[in-house]
């Protein structure tokens, strides 16, 4: 259901039957992804709008020395330049991952409908990042943190598209039709990220 020549092809691989119970909508993804690239790349950004960024930045990835206190990110695979509003849509996306858990039959637990950030969640983080930029403490409140929330929006879409395909090729790659007992199900995980990304076009 799910219609571009990555995922046919990836169907052929991983089997049509189990990509069909998965999708629950028809996604032409090679025309919107064309329309988010075009929607992206309108927007103008300024220097300091443009960063080194994580790009998988989850609390799997965050490691804490309980002596110390001090916090290191650890996976910097997909690390490179990105708009930072990338960096904190992608850490949003990752807040509904039941990583304690463990593997699941869809990859790592997501109800983005229930446990995505609240509005005001979203402009707490913002506010602390904007803390920590400036160094000094920005209001919650204060239009600056409204336009950085603001900016974020497209950039969830394309998180949700990114590890959609990502998953996609995972599974392609390692052509499951049905994970083994314990393995991470790359199938069902790009279907919950490209069912995410359309219920938000």
């Amino acid at each position: 259901k799910v219609q571009s020549g990555l995922v046919v092809a990836g169907a052929a691989a991983v089997g049509v039957e189990r990509w069909a119970s998965l999708c629950t909508a028809s996604l032409d993804l090679a025309a919107v992804s064309q329309a988010l690239i075009q929607e992206l790349s309108a927007i103008e950004l300024q220097g300091d709008e443009l960063s080194f960024c994580h790009n998988d930045l989850q609390h799997g990835n965050v490691m804490m020395h309980e002596a110390s206190m001090r916090y290191t990110l650890i996976d910097f695979e997909y690390a490179g330049y990105n708009p930072i509003y990338y960096d904190m849509a992608n850490v949003w996306c990752e807040v509904p991952a039941n990583y304690t858990e463990g593997i699941s039959t869809v990859g790592f637990l997501q109800n983005f409908a229930e446990n995505f950030p609240s509005t005001a969640l979203q402009r707490l983080t913002a506010a602390h990042y904007l803390s920590a930029k400036r160094g000094s403490e920005v209001g919650v409140e204060i239009d600056e943190v409204t336009a950085f929330v603001a900016s974020c929006q497209p950039w969830i879409r394309a998180s949700h598209l990114f590890w959609g395909l990502w998953g996609v090729l995972q599974a392609r790659d390692r052509r499951h039709v049905t994970p083994k007992e314990g393995e991470f199900d790359y199938a069902a995980y790009a279907a919950n990220r490209l069912s995410a990304f359309h219920a938000l076009m």
